[in-house]
């Protein structure tokens, strides 16, 4: 975790249950609603490996989830391009659901 991240979210050496209770990966047996999954690939406050596990996880449960990456951007998106894009995928993702 970052140093931005620990100030952020807590420390791991010293608030672990904290964070086990933050995460969202100790949740995903409720989400039962289709969900739409998009990260940066540079992110460095969250890995781009926890989004591929909460897509992962919610797939073997057989919950309808699509995962959109974006290569040149990290927590949030910076490049206008990139909003617009991923708002016209949240339009498409909420049309279709």
């Amino acid at each position: 975790m970052s140093a931005i991240g620990t100030g952020e979210y807590g420390a791991p050496k010293t608030q672990l249950k904290l964070l086990r209770d933050l995460s969202p990966i100790h949740k995903l047996d409720r989400v039962r609603s289709p969900l739409l999954v998009m990260h940066g690939a540079n992110d460095t406050s969250v890995p781009v490996v926890e989004a591929e596990q909460v897509v992962a996880a919610l797939k073997k449960r057989s919950v309808p989830v699509e995962y959109i990456v974006f290569p040149d951007q990290g927590h949030g998106w910076s490049k206008q391009a990139n909003r617009v894009r991923s708002t016209l995928e949240q339009a498409r993702f909420f049309e279709k659901h």
